[in-house]
């Protein structure tokens, strides 16, 4: 394996994926995987020609520093980034449950809404219970005033959520006592919460899509904006999006994840494999010291040329001088049927020039 380094300024992340990547397209060698990863990213067919020149390239060779930043850097660097952005808005908008953006902005919302019911509704803020620890580690709040405008949402529609709330939770304790189960004080708290997480759980969509999906537009201009710091977040959508990552319900009602194009990615932070995986990897990112993303390119990605050493004058200690009769065989078929490729490889064996 040996490490390859890029451009960084922030775009470190997805310099070091297209590097990776062009490395395993070539170890593939197969053009329809290839033509649908290029199609996943929307290149332009000069853009397509100039990567698949690069592909072209004998295995054993590396990409030079010049390919990389005039031809792998700005044709997949920057396409990869379009696609990761807009796979999070797809998710988000179709399967928001499983989107990491919706997780990380109904945290927040949950932590508006308590700030504002302490004074005005203890009931609610006492059923919100996260400690908001890890608030800032996602990437939605390094949108500018975007923590503001969830605050003023939030302020605006607890009125809202109160009436909601008592008018869902009076008929929930009707269902309960209907079905004769035993309400203390914990199954209360526990089915009171469900209710609140429901409305919880709409408003955080409601304030990403209102007024034409607004505050999610913008979140997606910030993920697309060049120098944007790419996250483990981020690199773990990226590589969902590639591989063309869907899911189908199979016949018993659960949920089968497939994919286009199988790819294994092994996350490393400082050359550590923190995924402690044993599988062969197709492609390694590795997080320097969280602050530089780059490229670990795998031994069966990528294998440099046969060293050809010159074996000893002295023949071997055999009687039979296997080395030396297989020579003599070798030159005896060159003279009879002029065979100069034998020559070249008796010349190569011995040192000389190959002409």
């Amino acid at each position: 394996m040996f490490i390859v380094d890029n451009s960084g300024q922030g775009n470190c992340l997805y310099y070091a994926y297209s590097i990776s990547l062009m490395y395993y397209l070539r170890s593939k060698n197969n053009s329809k995987i290839t033509e649908n990863i290029f199609n996943k990213l929307n290149l332009k067919e000069e853009q397509k020609g100039l990567l698949s020149n690069l592909l072209d390239k004998k295995p054993h060779q590396e990409f030079t520093p010049k390919e990389i930043q005039t031809v792998i850097e700005p044709n997949l660097g920057r396409a990869l980034r379009e696609l990761t952005s807009e796979f999070k808005k797809n998710e988000f908008l179709t399967t928001p449950e499983s989107s990491s953006l919706f997780s990380s902005a109904g945290y927040f919302m949950e932590f508006c809404l308590k700030q504002e019911a302490v004074n005005k509704y203890t009931e609610i803020a006492d059923l919100i219970y996260n400690q908001f620890d890890k608030m800032e580690e996602s990437e939605i709040f390094q949108v500018p005033n975007i923590k503001n405008a969830m605050q003023n949402f939030a302020k605006e529609m607890l009125p809202e959520i109160i009436n909601e709330f008592q008018i869902q939770w009076s008929e929930s304790y009707k269902l309960l006592k209907q079905q004769k189960i035993v309400l203390n004080d914990s199954v209360i708290v526990h089915h009171k919460t469900i209710v609140l997480n429901k409305f919880i759980q709409e408003k955080t969509m409601e304030f990403f899509i209102m007024n034409q999906n607004k505050h999610l537009d913008l979140y997606i201009k910030h993920l697309k904006t060049d120098f944007v710091w790419g996250s483990l977040e981020d690199l773990t959508n990226l590589h969902r999006a590639i591989q063309g990552e869907h899911a189908e319900y199979n016949k018993n009602g659960a949920v089968d994840i497939f994919y286009d194009v199988e790819i294994n990615l092994q996350i490393y932070s400082n050359d550590t494999n923190i995924q402690q995986e044993t599988s062969i990897a197709d492609i390694i990112i590795n997080n320097q010291d969280n602050t530089h993303w780059v490229s670990i390119i795998p031994d069966n990605v990528f294998q440099p040329p046969a060293v050809i050493t010159k074996q000893s004058d002295q023949p071997p200690k055999s009687k039979d001088n296997p080395v030396t009769s297989y020579k003599k065989e070798l030159t005896k078929q060159m003279v009879e049927y002029e065979d100069t490729e034998l020559k070249n490889i008796i010349d190569l064996c011995e040192g000389k020039p190959y002409f």
